[in-house]
């Protein structure tokens, strides 16, 4: 696997061993619309690998052949509830990310 599989499938790893304050029901990569989905698959997120950036160090000789890279991931998340509480699930949401 890719050091990018291996960062994309760690983080799925790592979000669906989350238990507290919310467990995600459903983690994916792959897309999915949240209004076809049971209301037991909440709270739930969808993990995507978006841009990678890479530039070459040229700093001297120390740096020669080095290279920096950026890899973001897009996370997507979606919690259900009543309109007392459903800011308090969303910052729960964004609390474990």
């Amino acid at each position: 696997m890719s050091i990018r599989e291996n960062i994309a499938s760690n983080l799925k790893t790592t979000l669906e061993g989350i238990s507290s304050p919310i467990t995600f029901v459903k983690v994916s990569r792959m897309p999915f619309d949240p209004e076809d989905i049971a209301d037991t698959q909440f709270p739930c997120i969808y993990i995507q690998t978006a841009d990678e950036t890479r530039e070459d160090f040229a700093l001297g000789d120390y740096s020669a052949g080095k290279r920096s890279g950026t890899i973001d991931y897009v996370l997507v998340g979606y919690v259900k509830g009543a309109d007392s509480n459903i800011d308090t699930l969303r910052n729960q949401l964004i609390e474990v990310v």
